[in-house]
């Protein structure tokens, strides 16, 4: 009976909510949207060479080779309240781990070239299998809280602090025979932790005349960042049973973006609107793992010094917006 009451009572103000928001104004806005994204692989880089005497032709692997580019699942919340003019609001964004990997075989035994900082010799023997990998070791997120202000009734700004994270790993593993023990393993990892303000505006270009519940309409919105990114890099080189021979350095960088996008949508009533649309995330100076090759000038350095590069982060959207 208490479970029957408690339903009641909920049905009874998710019907009174419409009535509610047409007498007091739109104060919460809840915005929930399902994504397809995918990165730009960015400049490619050498990363194996088929020849010590000839570097920097990348003829086994590249960047490219092992790019993060696969379309991955993702999705962000907003949650906002306002009085007036003034509001405040929160976000959270998150994108599904991508992970590839690319084999190479030597056909002919040679002295390879690793493309660190400066090309180190690799001795490969025939039939040698080369795995290049690489992988989010954990899903690309952020977090965001805003204070906006109603500039005009078409017009949103909004500014506060921004929060991005994103740690990968790429490894390159030699198999040198079939003995189990005959191998090579250099793993390299990157942890970015991003923390800044931002601020941006929302304009709605197409929008409900008063009074009006149901229609088209459509929005852009745009922000700065200025972040500062502090790296963490490590690597790790094993052969076999021998000992581990280990890597790290920390660095941070100034790292401006832009986060932009733009969406059109549908108001079925005053409550609900569903939409769909574009996002895109640009950062100026992300440490990804698979740079990080760069990181320390021959095997045996024990300070790796990080890299840091572009990094875009787009694709399309589709979600509803709630206001009560």
């Amino acid at each position: 009976m208490k479970k029957i009451i408690g339903i009641a009572c909920v049905l009874g103000l998710i019907m009174s909510l419409p009535v509610t928001a047409a007498a007091q104004g739109t104060r919460f806005t809840i915005d929930l949207s399902g994504a397809f994204l995918t990165r730009a692989a960015g400049s490619s880089i050498p990363l194996v060479s088929s020849d010590i005497a000839n570097p920097g032709t990348g003829d086994i692997f590249t960047s490219d080779s092992v790019a993060l580019d696969a379309w991955k699942a993702g999705g962000d919340l907003r949650l906002g309240y306002a009085w007036g003019k003034f509001g405040v609001e929160v976000r959270g964004f998150l994108m599904a781990k991508p992970a590839t990997a690319a084999v190479y075989t030597i056909a002919e035994g040679r002295v390879i070239a690793v493309e660190l900082g400066s090309p180190c010799g690799y001795g490969a023997p025939s039939g040698s299998v080369l795995t290049a990998a690489a992988q989010d070791d954990k899903p690309l997120m952020g977090l965001e809280a805003n204070v906006t202000y109603a500039l005009t009734p078409k017009i949103q700004l909004y500014g506060g602090f921004r929060y991005l994270r994103l740690d990968q790993t790429y490894s390159l593993r030699g198999q040198f025979s079939s003995d189990p023990n005959n191998f090579e393993l250099d793993a390299w990892t990157a942890k970015n932790k991003m923390l800044g303000g931002q601020v941006g505006a929302r304009v709605d270009i197409l929008s409900l005349a008063g009074g009006v519940t149901q229609g088209f309409t459509a929005q852009g919105h745009g922000a700065f960042l200025l972040l500062s990114n502090k790296a963490d890099v490590d690597l790790q080189s094993v052969f076999g049973s021998s000992s581990l021979w280990a890597a790290t350095g920390t660095a941070s960088k100034i790292a401006p973006g832009v986060d932009a996008g733009f969406q059109v949508g549908y108001r079925l009533n005053r409550m609900f609107e569903v939409h769909v649309g574009y996002d895109l995330l640009w950062l100026g100076g992300m440490g990804e793992a698979v740079r990080q090759t760069r990181s320390v000038d021959t095997y045996g350095d024990e300070t790796a010094d990080p890299q840091f590069k572009s990094f875009i982060v787009h694709g399309a959207k589709a979600g509803v917006t709630v206001r009560f």
